[in-house]
């Protein structure tokens, strides 16, 4: 299965540092050795579907997480969500506010994630 690209993998942690309570190790528990099924390029975004590596305890939530990055050539930052099905981890969601995601390779973008204001 393919790995995590760079933009995946700092919108990941930075949700995991961003969490609070409960939720941080929950989440550090499903994200560690989690793995990619398959990537879609929406055109307005990507959908990532990941598989959680380990049994993990279910999170009470339908999405999590609350991620800005700014992607170079965009005009508008992107956010990110990760959805949930039953409590464990599906998919990674990034989404544009109106800049063109067609033919874009997201494993190759340059990016700062945006701290929390």
């Amino acid at each position: 299965m393919p790995c995590l690209n760079e933009l995946e993998k700092a919108v990941l942690e930075k949700m995991i540092q961003d969490a609070s309570g409960n939720l941080h190790p929950l989440l550090r528990e499903q994200l560690d050795g989690v793995s990619v099924v398959n990537r879609k390029n929406s055109g307005a975004g990507f959908f990532t579907e990941l598989k959680v590596g380990n049994i993990a305890r279910p999170i009470d939530a339908g999405a999590v997480g609350s991620v800005w990055a700014d992607i170079e050539g965009f005009n508008q930052p992107m956010t990110f969500l990760l959805l949930l099905r039953n409590g464990i981890i599906r998919k990674l969601e990034g989404a544009t506010i109106g800049d063109d995601t067609s033919g874009v390779d997201f494993s190759k973008v340059r990016f700062v994630i945006r701290p929390i204001v």
